[in-house]
């Protein structure tokens, strides 16, 4: 049964601020057990200075969400294997004290709300990159049995489009990652002049000779 997480609100767990702010602190054996016995992600970057960034988006804090988004993967992954089915992931930016304010006016230096969806939409595309590339690394697998043609092969013998291999050097392929997106995918073939969108169906054969 392939791995299928659904990501909803639940328990919240915050003890990622005590994780040390550099790569080389996430193979800590304290950190690897924490990150195998977490059962939720508490979707807050924070950085060396306190618990939570101004703005994930910005630039300057780039390298700090990429350590957080391997940590998160990572307790998933644990989860995976584990046996369980289910992720939870609560996007958890929070409001002042936490989110820095700008001076005698207290106003907020970005919108929380925004922010927030923002970190659930990279997260989710981080997860369905590392998820469902291996998903669909299983679908194209070379399945040995011989009363059984892997997807790879019956794409060869139905559309000559040789999966496993290379038109160019002949040397084995291998998915390294999966574009799911549709906008992604519609830019990707708009900009290589090819039709971003299925061509509409043709009607029955029947209905045309009713009408005439």
């Amino acid at each position: 049964m392939p791995y299928t997480p659904k990501i909803q609100p639940k328990l919240l767990i915050p003890f990622v601020f005590v994780v040390p702010y550099d790569k080389d602190g996430l193979d800590d054996a304290d950190v690897q057990l924490s990150l195998a016995r977490s059962i939720h992600i508490h979707g807050q970057v924070g950085h060396q200075e306190g618990p939570q960034v101004s703005d994930p988006r910005a630039p300057e804090f780039a390298e700090h969400l990429e350590l957080f988004l391997q940590m998160w993967i990572s307790i998933c992954q644990a989860r995976q294997q584990a046996g369980y089915t289910t992720m939870t992931f609560t996007p958890e930016f929070g409001p002042a004290p936490y989110m820095p304010e700008v001076p005698f006016t207290r106003a907020p230096l970005v919108d929380l709300w925004e922010i927030n969806l923002w970190m659930f939409d990279v997260f989710k595309r981080r997860f369905n990159a590392t998820f469902w590339a291996k998903l669909l690394k299983r679908v194209f697998e070379i399945d040995h049995r011989p009363v059984r043609l892997s997807w790879a092969k019956l794409l060869k013998r139905v559309f000559e489009i040789d999966m496993e291999h290379c038109p160019n050097c002949g040397g084995e392929l291998r998915i390294i990652a999966a574009i799911l997106e549709q906008p992604v995918i519609e830019k990707i073939l708009t900009h290589l002049g090819l039709q971003a969108r299925a061509p509409p169906r043709a009607p029955a054969r029947g209905s045309q000779l009713q009408a005439a």
